[in-house]
């Protein structure tokens, strides 16, 4: 599968590659997830990428932790800290990590995570190590966010992280998204397609949508350009509706 964004997905593995930690900024519906997703496909030579989203934990430090540790086929007891992870990894693993945390900002100007500022200041400690960098996929710079410990204010965000903001999908892009996925659609209808998907806030999760929604045969006897104006009314409704993380992605 070609990456949805292939020069701005290269220019991010160059940064991670030279050492270099990201934050990716972009809002729901964007592709923020398939963008990861790419960089895990990218098949990098000798490297480990993984994904975690925290959403999944930010209420449990152990199993994130966990989690990390099962990525890899290591033998001992599991660490308690992110540092005697990291440590215990350099050691064991002869690959290069590319750590991934998506919805980082579920972190982020909450009170209520089981995570503490060492946490933060071990994770801005992965630049000193040559085996491992970190992505964190937040909706807003993470430095415009505060880390809240203990039910109180800590600070803004100090992590070092070259932010990269995800651009919008292009035309182009969302075509040859759209011809790999081999539609029975004409060339004509595709393009229709893609200048609707272009022109929404929302760009990805409207794609996938209509990619589901589109190609249902009962609906054959309508002109396209009514059904596909129809299913985006659909759409906003949906999504207005949706308290899930089914456009968040």
């Amino acid at each position: 599968m070609p990456a949805l964004r292939p020069v701005f997905t290269a220019s991010v593995i160059q940064t991670l590659q030279q050492g270099t930690s990201v934050n990716l900024i972009a809002h729901n519906g964007q592709g923020r997830r398939r963008l990861l997703e790419d960089i895990k496909l990218a098949g990098l030579k000798n490297t480990q990428v993984i994904i975690l989203d925290m959403a999944d934990y930010k209420d449990n430090y152990k199993k994130f932790i966990e989690a990390v540790w099962k990525e890899f086929t290591i033998s001992g007891v599991i660490p308690e800290t992110l540092d005697e992870l990291i440590s215990k990894l350099e050691e064991s693993v002869n690959l290069n990590i590319i750590l991934i945390l998506h919805h980082f900002d579920e972190l982020l100007n909450n009170s209520n995570i089981d995570f503490y500022t060492n946490f933060f200041d071990q994770l801005n400690e992965i630049k000193n190590h040559q085996k491992m960098v970190l992505l964190c996929a937040t909706n807003e710079p993470h430095d415009q966010s505060v880390v809240c410990v203990k039910d109180k204010v800590n600070r803004y965000s100090w992590l070092d992280l070259d932010k990269k903001r995800m651009p919008k999908l292009t035309y182009d892009e969302i075509m040859v998204e759209l011809k790999y996925r081999d539609l029975p659609l004409s060339t004509e209808e595709l393009s229709q397609l893609s200048r609707v998907t272009y022109n929404n806030t929302k760009p990805y999760s409207l794609l996938n949508y209509l990619v589901e929604e589109i190609v249902i045969p009962t609906d054959r006897d309508i002109i396209f350009s009514t059904r596909l104006n129809t299913l985006v009314k659909k759409f906003r409704s949906e999504m207005k509706q949706s308290n899930n993380n089914h456009f968040n992605i």
